[in-house]
């Protein structure tokens, strides 16, 4: 285990290998924000380092990229969740009957592009407007399965061309 005191050298001496993994990820928002976590990296793997298990740069490069791409992942799966609820409550409005009529049909327009499972996901989310877990349980497979369908959906979805640009 590293000294506390030596912090402050560590940082020095390894600034450089968490502005590498920042720019090789290609991030380039919220860089501050990355470069803080990839400093608490460098704090816990000073904390949890074991000189007798290899060097202490190998382990802490992988520790810094472990940290960054988990809160890419984050951050994606974030963005994900609140681009879908933006969506939803775009497209359904509970109080009209006849928007909510609509909307359900352009909810179902896109079932030509999906898979049975994604409409599944799509139907149950959408209109249903069930969980994920209760998708998963009407359907008697895993939350990451329909998870796994919304993910491919929204992929499919979001790759179709936009109808006001035509």
């Amino acid at each position: 285990m590293i000294e506390e005191k030596r912090f402050e050298e560590l940082v020095k001496q390894y600034q450089k290998m968490i502005y590498y993994h920042i720019k090789h990820l290609n991030i380039t928002k919220n860089q501050e924000e990355y470069h803080q976590i990839g400093l608490i990296a460098l704090w816990n793997a000073s904390k949890t380092y074991d000189n007798s298990k290899g060097t202490f740069s190998t382990y802490l490069y992988k520790c810094i990229r472990g940290q960054l791409l988990n809160e890419m992942n984050k951050q994606i799966r974030r963005q994900e969740h609140e681009e879908l609820r933006e969506h939803h409550n775009d497209v359904i409005m509970e109080d009209d009957p006849i928007k909510e009529m609509l909307n359900e049909q352009i909810v179902r327009s896109y079932s030509h592009i999906l898979s049975p499972m994604q409409q599944k996901w799509l139907i149950g989310y959408c209109i249903e407007k069930k969980t994920p877990s209760e998708i998963a349980e009407s359907e008697k497979v895993s939350a990451a399965s329909v998870k796994s369908w919304r993910r491919e959906a929204l992929k499919k979805i979001k790759a179709l061309p936009d109808e006001s640009q035509v």
